[in-house]
């Protein structure tokens, strides 16, 4: 069971296409998304999985499976990634 859109914090996703010093690399992997953002919760745990079916299991409503080849984490990123009211106000147009 998936947890409520508003317990997470999103990260752009250009952002995860840019490598920096320090960051893991998370590769062949099924990413939630919400508007052009991936999810992290607890701020630190990045929301992916290789297997499929386990990430569609957890996706919170509204969200969708991307696939990326590879991804670049840290947790300078997790760390400013956005609140869900942040990212309201940051996607209104």
């Amino acid at each position: 069971m998936a947890l409520h859109i508003n317990k997470y914090r999103f990260i752009p996703l250009d952002v995860l296409d840019v490598p920096m010093y320090g960051d893991r690399v998370i590769t062949d992997s099924y990413w939630q998304v919400y508007k052009d953002h991936a999810l992290i919760y607890d701020g630190h745990s990045y929301q992916s999985n290789r297997n499929k079916d386990i990430a569609e299991n957890l996706l919170p409503d509204g969200c969708h499976l991307e696939y990326r080849d590879i991804s670049f984490v840290s947790n300078y990123k997790a760390r400013n990634a956005l609140s869900f009211g942040e990212l309201e106000k940051f996607t209104e147009t």
